[in-house]
């Protein structure tokens, strides 16, 4: 329990209200002077979140003792009905993105419980609590946020009509810490060494999905139809079976897995999907300003060449990225390589408060020229896009994924550090704990020139960058030719 004695606030934190009979226990700490905030008041917690999504949520209909609950993509029928006033929401569970953080909060209106999806120590606990009554107890000039700007999810008849740019794992292999495997037939990889992208766009909007190791790979295609019993289909067309080996060590093949923890698929239109359902999403971005657009002379630099490799090749496009860049980091890594962060992860000390962690994606240009193909921007797009991830999993976690990534070119003689070492990369990793992550993102593709870019691709540079803000509180850099 706390006692926030300026606010007069008792909260108590029980893994069964019920159990612990945690009403008594605050009127017997309050000598009978506890009242239960309830009510509509409760839903406040949902304000400020951007781009909600309810997982689940309960309603009751008006006048009635009748009680609905709502999950996945049925909450769309939820969120209807209590749009139209033929029912009143009883309790919600939703994600979404608060001050560039990925957040779970649930709520329930008649117990007067609020949760959110996190850990940490007691004083985090409080302050979380603090934060949360300034919230439920505010006097809103508005209603509470429970059905406005909610993304819906809708089942899809056919494949979407906006081009894919981006896959991804689903939420739970995404946020889950501990280690998971792909088995490519019967060789097991580690989740962190394996690398989702999009291969190929058929006629009738199947995605090949190619599913990639170091010395391995298999492509799957996702067909959406009404035609098929499920809406959907994965079927491998090359490569070994794939199966998901999870942290319980639950070994599924992959068309199992993506049944109940599906690939996040996004698109160039801010949207995203996963199996048959379509997420839409009115971020109404604009166009990205063609004045920010930076450029850098690639003289001697094949616009074709785009990793360095175990052996820093001076002429490519990672390389050269890294000599403009250098001098703003304290460290840089490359992480170049299936199931990588970025091409180049920076981190720089800010002062005592504050910490600097920008992503750096490189891709080479389509036909080695400066042109307007806005495919040259397709796959930076939905990997600056992706890194959000990289931001919401928390400095541990990537210190983590780059350390082992390192030890095995390690084994070899290669280092994957470019400047500092891991002792500067364990020093950002500890101060992370309390300290401020600034998150940068930066997309290096030489093959647009800033003179002369097209109004697609800052149609969609503009879309990452309400993403990336809405999302990860994120600034956006784009580097082209002249």
């Amino acid at each position: 329990m706390w006692w926030d004695k300026p606010n007069q606030a008792l909260f108590i934190y029980a893994s069964d209200y019920e159990a612990l009979r945690t009403e008594k226990l605050a009127a017997i700490v309050t000598s009978d002077h506890a009242r239960l905030l309830s009510g509509t008041p409760i839903f406040q917690i949902l304000n400020n979140v951007e781009l909600p999504l309810a997982k689940s949520l309960g309603s009751s209909r008006v006048g009635a003792i009748s009680f609905t609950s709502y999950f996945g993509p049925n909450v769309t029928e939820g969120l209807a009905s209590i749009e139209k006033a033929e029912s009143e929401l009883n309790n919600i569970a939703c994600i979404g993105y608060e001050d560039g953080d990925r957040v779970l909060w649930g709520g329930a209106k008649r117990k007067g419980k609020v949760w959110q999806q996190r850990a940490g120590t007691l004083a985090e606990w409080v302050d979380w609590c603090g934060r949360t009554w300034k919230k439920v107890s505010a006097e809103e000039a508005t209603t509470p946020n429970i059905t406005r700007d909610f993304l819906r999810p809708i089942r899809l008849k056919a494949a979407h009509n906006s081009h894919p740019i981006a896959v991804e794992w689903g939420e739970h292999a995404q946020m889950v810490f501990t280690d998971q495997y792909i088995r490519f037939g019967p060789t097991p990889v580690p989740l962190y060494l394996v690398d989702l992208e999009i291969a190929a766009v058929q006629d009738d909007g199947s995605i090949d999905i190619r599913i990639s190791a170091e010395t391995t790979s298999a492509t799957y295609r996702l067909t959406i139809s009404e035609g098929l019993a499920a809406g959907y289909r994965h079927a491998k067309i090359a490569g070994p079976d794939i199966s998901f080996v999870r942290s319980n060590k639950d070994v599924l093949p992959l068309d199992e897995h993506l049944a109940v923890d599906p690939f996040i698929v996004r698109y160039a239109d801010g949207t995203y999907s996963y199996n048959c359902y379509h997420i839409p999403t009115n971020l109404g971005a604009g166009r990205f300003p063609a004045g920010r657009l930076e450029s850098w002379p690639w003289k001697g630099i094949p616009l074709n060449q785009e990793s360095m490799g175990k052996a820093r090749a001076t002429d490519t496009i990672q390389a050269y990225a890294f000599q403009r860049l250098k001098g703003e980091f304290d460290l840089v890594f490359n992480d170049d390589g299936p199931g990588e962060a970025a091409d180049l992860v920076g981190l720089k000390d800010i002062d005592e408060k504050t910490i600097r962690l920008c992503l750096v994606h490189c891709k080479n240009a389509h036909e080695a020229k400066v042109t307007k193909d806005i495919r040259n921007f397709y796959v930076l797009c939905g990997q600056a896009q992706k890194c959000v991830t990289t931001k919401h999993r928390g400095m541990t976690r990537l210190y983590h994924d780059l350390k082992r990534r390192h030890e095995l070119w390690a084994k070899g003689g290669h280092s994957r550090f470019l400047k500092g070492e891991i002792k500067q990369l364990a020093y950002f990793r500890d101060k992370s704990r309390r300290a401020n992550v600034e998150f940068e993102v930066i997309i290096v593709q030489p093959g647009s020139s800033a003179a002369d870019p097209s109004d697609d691709i800052l149609l969609l540079l503009g879309t990452t960058e309400l993403y990336l803000k809405k999302t990860a509180a994120a600034s956006l850099r784009v580097i082209v030719s002249p």
